[in-house]
């Protein structure tokens, strides 16, 4: 049902983010340039299109449609090739620092509840399972250093995620964030030192941050609505993320002690899913 496609990008600069954002009554992917305040779509067909991740220094792309259940390659020409035909329903790519794996989501066929971590080798063509537990295993996001993997575990029967991370081999599994409220969509600092992630710990959806050196916890955003989906820019010192605080869904970003906080995507669009352009 969700496919992934993978486009090239041309023209990046160094400092860009993309996201999917509401066009023309379908989910599209668009770059936006925070140098210059350029915008660009670059995908048009009536798909509905999340979840972009940029790779290979940030000359390709990919990102997940609600339509299918395969991945695509796209060619500058926009010729496709399927991949990961057979596996089934497909969420939250992330693709590994040296772009040579990808770890998803695959949820069981006949149990929608359930759900595993998956690695792909794009060299290779290997696939591997990194999870086998009950109940939901998602949101999987890389290490900086690409040796580490982080996730989102939610008990079966119980609404509470708790995030966790593994070695990329799937081993050496180990809780960092409790369970006993809904955090979700880690996202680690470039520098290894920390972990984003939206919590409800609160009360409210919020951006907090672990720092993984010392176990504290903060609370970035107090905004009675939603903060959710932080992402670091690359020198760590700017998180983007999702609000809704001028009503409709856009993205915003704020220094990493949660000040400063301003939007980055124009109030006439409704944008979700943003994600920082690594060209190096």
């Amino acid at each position: 049902m969700l496919p992934v496609n993978i486009c090239i990008a041309k023209g990046m600069s160094s400092n860009q983010i993309g996201c999917s954002c509401l066009t023309d009554e379908f989910w599209q992917i668009w770059k936006f340039n925070l140098d210059t305040r350029q915008s660009e779509q670059l995908t048009f067909d009536s798909q509905d299109k999340k979840e972009p991740k940029w790779y290979q220094k940030g000359r390709k792309f990919l990102y997940r449609t609600s339509n299918a259940r395969i991945y695509s390659v796209l060619d500058e020409n926009n010729d496709g090739k399927k991949i990961l035909e057979k596996y089934g329903n497909l969420f939250d790519p992330d693709i590994s620092p040296d772009s040579q794996e990808m770890v998803f989501t695959r949820f069981k066929e006949d149990l929608m509840d359930d759900s595993d971590i998956w690695k792909y080798n794009f060299l290779t063509r290997t696939i591997q399972k990194l999870t086998d537990m009950p109940g939901r295993q998602y949101d999987p996001v890389w290490s900086p250093d690409g040796g580490k993997i982080a996730y989102v575990s939610a008990v079966k029967n119980k609404k509470k995620y708790g995030v966790w991370v593994m070695d990329k081999s799937g081993e050496n599994k180990a809780c960092v964030i409790e369970t006993r409220y809904n955090n979700m969509k880690p996202c680690w600092s470039h520098d290894g030192r920390y972990i984003a992630y939206t919590s409800d710990a609160e009360g409210n959806s919020d951006i907090w941050v672990l720092d993984l050196t010392n176990n504290q916890k903060k609370r970035l955003t107090r905004f009675q609505g939603l903060d959710a989906q932080p992402v670091w820019s690359e020198n760590d010192q700017t998180i983007f993320f999702v609000s809704t605080r001028q009503e409709t869904l856009q993205i915003w970003q704020m220094k990493a002690n949660g000040s400063d906080k301003k939007p980055v995507t124009p109030m006439n669009k409704k944008c979700t899913d943003p994600v920082w352009i690594n060209t190096k």
